[in-house]
């Protein structure tokens, strides 16, 4: 099975790249690098959620991505209401358009 982590630099994100990297192939994708993170791209960038779903054949999506810091969230609300509500939008729904 071919799954597709958004937030794989994240906590839970990362440890479900290694959880699950033993039986299934698994591509994460987050803004920032790390040694989970297959794509470095924006979860709100539909159009490009849309071509990495495509181009690797997912059958999964696991949503994890998100913006989780109080600090951040309460300098700018609009980037907190951004990320994960316009996020989750993009990538659900380009989810389901594959039938993920």
């Amino acid at each position: 099975m071919n799954v597709f982590i958004t937030g794989s630099s994240g906590q839970i994100g990362s440890y479900l790249v290694e959880a699950l990297s033993n039986k299934h192939s698994v591509f994460g994708i987050d803004i920032r690098e790390s040694k989970y993170t297959s794509h470095v791209a924006d979860i709100r960038e539909r159009r490009v959620i849309e071509k990495l779903l495509r181009e690797m054949n997912v059958d999964a999506v696991i949503h994890c991505a998100a913006q989780v810091s109080v600090a951040r969230s309460l300098e700018d609300p609009f980037y907190d209401e951004s990320v994960n509500i316009r996020g989750n939008a993009e990538s659900a729904g380009s989810g389901e358009e594959r039938g993920c």
